[in-house]
């Protein structure tokens, strides 16, 4: 209860308040490990990790890079831990809120935003050994958030100041629209359009696929083969590549008892948390919702 008692007290009145300077993503990273991680760890006593990272409005054409945390370097470089960013980055665009979990590399990791005014403007990652029990790891979360709390309530005019970060929405709207998988493709003519779409048919399974990686391989410029895509497809490459890959995933949900860790595997995701996301912003529903629905079609056709 002391700490807790501790966390509710009033700023001192010499309080690092108007000291930071410039309003920028540095000086906030700075200030919070100043302010809020140093803290936190005088007071946790534990062997969870805190770092504090930005953020950047999520972009399935140009991911943002999978920044590192201390605990999980090893890891970082993954597809895995490289679409659990991608994860986290959709989470907080759609609400802004504290969200925590243990990844399948055995480390329970939280994210914890720092907001200001619809804004998300970077965020404290957590982390620490699954053999941590659940609702202690819960308890040092909640501390975080305290502290947290009491640093964005201190420094809200420096906040409303700091540019960038992330707007959010309730609706997540990323990867919808004109890309839906039962849409009808265009035929394109273009050579090197078409020499895209073939590597891209046979590499929907590997989770490096991406524009830049087409253009590697077509030994073109990325921005190039982009705007030539858009122009003869109607729609940005990563945007097919993710439609192409829900198609595939439809046909296997239907078709097969495979566990949905396997079938986000077979189309292109290492982290079958990512693909689950993907799969109902283009669908609606999950993947689990679809194969039911798949399942009592495919009875309903068959009793007739």
């Amino acid at each position: 209860m002391a700490k807790r008692h501790f966390l509710h007290r009033k700023p001192d009145a010499g309080a690092k308040r108007n000291t930071l300077g410039e309003p920028t993503v540095s000086r906030l990273l700075e200030a919070l490990r100043d302010q809020v991680i140093d803290r936190f760890v005088h007071m946790s006593m534990t062997e969870v990790q805190a770092v504090a990272l930005a953020v950047s409005e999520p972009n399935d054409e140009d991911p943002a890079p999978n920044p590192s945390h201390p605990a999980c370097l090893e890891f970082a470089s993954g597809d895995y831990c490289r679409e659990s960013w991608q994860l986290h980055l959709a989470k907080l665009k759609r609400r802004p809120e504290t969200h925590w979990g243990t990844c399948h590399h055995q480390r329970l990791c939280a994210i914890i935003p720092i907001t200001c005014e619809s804004r998300c403007l970077a965020v404290i990652k957590l982390a620490g050994p699954a053999s941590l029990d659940k609702s202690e790891f819960k308890r040092i979360v909640e501390i975080m958030e305290l502290l947290v709390r009491d640093f964005a309530v201190s420094h809200s005019g420096f906040l409303r100041r700091v540019p960038g970060g992330i707007t959010t929405e309730e609706a997540l709207e990323s990867l919808a629209g004109s890309d839906r998988s039962d849409d009808a493709a265009p035929s394109p003519t273009h050579p090197q359009v078409v020499r895209a779409l073939d590597y891209i048919a046979a590499h929907l399974s590997d989770p490096r696929l991406s524009v830049a990686g087409v253009a590697s391989e077509l030994d073109l410029y990325p921005t190039y083969l982009s705007e030539l895509f858009v122009e003869h497809m109607g729609q940005r490459m990563s945007r097919f590549i993710a439609g192409r890959r829900v198609d595939l995933a439809k046909r296997l949900l239907a078709t097969t008892d495979w566990q949905v860790k396997r079938i986000a595997l077979e189309t292109g995701y290492a982290n079958p948390n990512w693909f689950c996301h993907v799969f109902a912003v283009h669908t609606g529903l999950t993947p689990g919702q679809y194969r039911s629905a798949a399942h009592a079609q495919d009875s309903g056709t068959s009793g007739r």
